[in-house]
Formats: C-alpha cells, structure tokens, sequence
C-alpha cells in the first residue's frame, strides 16, 4: 500500500511539472508574438515617416495647442504633410499623419518624441524620431515593451 502511495506521489509530481513546463513554453510564445506585434507596428510607421521625411524639401519640429509634438514638412512636390506624437494622457501617446492614426489601436506608444535639426550652419537637415511602445493586449510577463530610435537626413534640402 505504501508502494502504491509513493508510485501516485511520483507520477502526481511529474504531471505538476509537465504542466509547468508547457504553461511557460505556452508564455513565452506569447511574449514572442507580442513583442513581434509591437516591432512590426513601429516598423512600419517608422518606414513612412523615412520616405516622407527623406524625400522633403525641409521640415519644423513644434507644439500644436494641444502640446502634441509636431514635424511639419514640405513633400518632394512642395506639398506640406505633418506627423504627430498624439497625447492620450500620460504615457500614452500614438502617432498620426496628417489626423490619420498610424499605429495600431492594440499598441500604445509610451514615449514619443521629434527632434529637428534643421543645421542653420548649412549641414543637410535632420529628425531624430524615439519611439516606444508596448502591446496592450498582453500583460503582465506576455506583455513587451520595445523602443526604436532613427535619425533621418533630408536628401532634398
């Protein structure tokens, strides 16, 4: 009978194990997914801000009247464009072009910010963009958090 108890015990352990074995294989696909989500995201509106921003004529970092960070531009065809870091309140932000949301409503930008160098000493114009952002679909260990920064030169200055 004692056998018997120690063979249920043993098989008990194994079994809790196996499932914690797969709960944090299954978390960390999660986190994985996530994290690609979030990359993909401020990739992409990384890409759009570049060919905008490379191809303008010159561009103006400001603050609209909402305090908004603001990069206004002049297109290859003299059009003007802007992209802006949205506040949502406190951490929470997303970026859009013209008015037009540019990153997914399941990210949230953490830390938005512009920097225009526009080099009056007469080197070639520049943004500095810092993003970062986080899934809010995922929380606690599935959640990421991932920040992206570039800096672009006009090439049509």
């Amino acid at each position: 009978m004692f056998e018997m108890l120690i063979v249920i015990f043993i098989f008990g352990l194994l079994g809790a194990l196996t499932t914690q074995i797969i709960m944090l294989s299954l978390r960390g696909a999660n986190k994985s997914e996530s994290l690609v989500k979030v990359r993909e995201d401020l990739n992409s509106t990384l890409a759009v801000m570049e060919r905008e921003i490379r191809s303008a004529s010159s561009i103006t970092c400001s603050q609209d009247s909402n305090n908004n960070t603001v990069v206004s531009y002049n297109n290859a065809l003299g059009l003007p464009g802007s992209f802006t870091c949205v506040s949502q309140g406190d951490s929470n932000f997303y970026v859009a072009s013209v008015s037009a949301r540019m990153t997914g409503s399941d990210i949230q930008i953490t830390d938005c910010e512009f920097t225009c160098d526009t080099n009056a000493s007469g080197g070639t114009p520049s943004l500095t963009i810092d993003l970062s952002a986080k899934n809010t679909n995922k929380t606690g260990v599935e959640s990421a958090n991932m920040s992206v920064s570039t800096q672009i030169y006009l090439r049509n200055y």
